[in-house]
């Protein structure tokens, strides 16, 4: 059994019986760290499909590695109501699919369609893990849980996971929401990794309905992009591949999908126009992506990949290439603890950090928060060029900044008995969208 197998085996149980999942206990001598390559590749906003390269290759054999005896022609389908809708995969299995420019994916079509998905292919299973309305907390509620359901009824190697827009309702404000959502998609992913099933994460589309919410989407995607970057896992950018349609692809509740006069598996010019058919592209894409590394043993994808520059201390910090950005680390792997200054009045941390450098080259207002799980506890500080404190905050900072550099420290808190409470983060940098006036600062 691997470190990093080990590790999601005891959060899977500390997940059950309501401990921490990251239960190793900060500070504590002989706790493993992740591969040093887990986190280095970085998966730009604005791009599809996440890039692949040797590295990320070997992670997702390694995590199917962990379920040899799993379908890898199979995949369960884990969301809400877009996940439902038939119009998401079902297609595939009728006589309604024309693949136009796509031809070079049929190979991928009937590998799947040629899954046995407990008696029809994994595209027109009518899955046990999803349901309208409901969020990723639902999705490993209850004994069994629908997850487990779903997983003992396929064993599917592959899972395509898209939660997100219905999570962001579950709190008094959206920024209020994200902690839950976080927390239950990383026992959603533990779940899934530590019993060899490599999950597909989805991002979530624009929200049409509500212009607050819509404002918020990119601060969710960060996310989701982060955690599967962290994890070295398929990300699909729905946005971005929804971006550039006709009311971004949206049907008239804002909401869902929009669907035009054609059959929501027809690949071609003209149909995918439409939200449901460019979704459908884009998960085919995906499954084939995985396929020719997981059963044609390609070793990488992509041509260069954007990586994190810089050692992540006030010497060497790590280099923001761009916004939106996110990066997942460990306090408790940092070593340094060079960070002793007081900021906006709050006692002295004194745990080790991660420290970031911004450079803006125009005046934009940012939204940086940072997310934690269990017993650890880090902080989020902002400072000019000149090293004074602008800001911190527990979770996130909203500011307008001119144009220059900046430095962003996570920090580690130490508790009134020194208790140290380092441990794993998730820092996601976005610029606010225009007129998001909370955001400005």
């Amino acid at each position: 059994m691997t470190d990093l197998r080990l590790l999601l085996f005891v959060c899977l149980f500390a997940s059950c019986t309501g401990e921490s999942p990251d239960v190793r206990t900060p500070g504590q001598p002989g706790a493993k760290p992740e591969p040093e390559w887990k986190g280095t590749l970085l998966y730009p906003a604005g791009q599809t499909h996440s890039p692949v390269d040797s590295r990320v290759a070997a992670a997702w054999r390694e995590t199917r590695s962990w379920g040899p005896d799993l379908a890898d022609d199979v995949f369960m389908k884990v969301g809400a109501s877009s996940t439902v809708s038939l119009n998401t995969l079902y297609c595939f299995g009728s006589d309604q699919v024309f693949l136009g420019g796509a031809e070079s994916l049929r190979p991928t079509l009937e590998y799947f369609l040629n899954g046995d998905a407990a008696g029809t292919n994994p595209f027109e299973r009518v899955t046990q893990a999803a349901r309208s309305g409901r969020t990723a907390n639902w999705a490993l509620s209850g004994e069994p849980s629908p997850v487990q359901m779903e997983f003992e009824t396929l064993m599917p190697g592959l899972a395509i996971i898209h939660y997100g827009t219905n999570d962001m309702q579950m709190g008094s404000t959206y920024a209020s929401a994200m902690p839950g959502f976080y927390e239950s998609m990383s026992e959603l992913l533990d779940w899934m990794e530590f019993r060899g099933v490599l999950p597909i994460v989805t991002g979530i589309s624009h929200r049409g309905d509500r212009e607050e919410a819509d404002r918020w989407v990119a601060t969710y995607n960060a996310l989701l992009r982060g955690m599967a970057q962290a994890r070295d896992l398929p990300f699909i950018d729905l946005h971005a591949a929804m971006d550039p349609l006709v009311g971004h692809g949206l049907a008239s509740d804002g909401l869902h999908l929009n669907l035009g006069p054609y059959p929501a598996c027809d690949l071609r010019e003209d149909a995918l126009a439409y939200g449901y058919n460019q979704r459908n592209l884009i998960v085919l894409e995906a499954l084939a992506r995985v396929r020719s590394v997981l059963q044609e043993g390609e070793n990488g994808l992509d041509g260069d990949a954007l990586r994190l520059v810089g050692e992540g201390t006030l010497e060497e910090p790590a280099v923001i290439p761009a916004l939106p950005f996110s990066d997942a680390r460990d306090t408790y792997e940092s070593g340094q603890y060079e960070w002793d200054s007081q900021c906006g009045g709050e006692p002295v941390h004194g745990g080790p950090e991660w420290v970031y450098q911004l450079e803006l080259s125009q005046s934009t207002a940012i939204r940086a928060l940072v997310m934690d799980r269990g017993a650890t506890d880090v902080d989020l500080m902002l400072l000019n060029a000149e090293g004074q404190c602008l800001k911190r905050a527990d979770t996130r900072i909203e500011m307008t900044l001119s144009r220059g550099v900046y430095t962003l420290v996570v920090d580690t808190f130490v508790d009134s008995s020194g208790f140290e409470r380092s441990g794993p983060f998730q820092l996601m940098v976005v610029a606010c969208d225009d007129g998001d006036v909370s955001c400005a600062g």
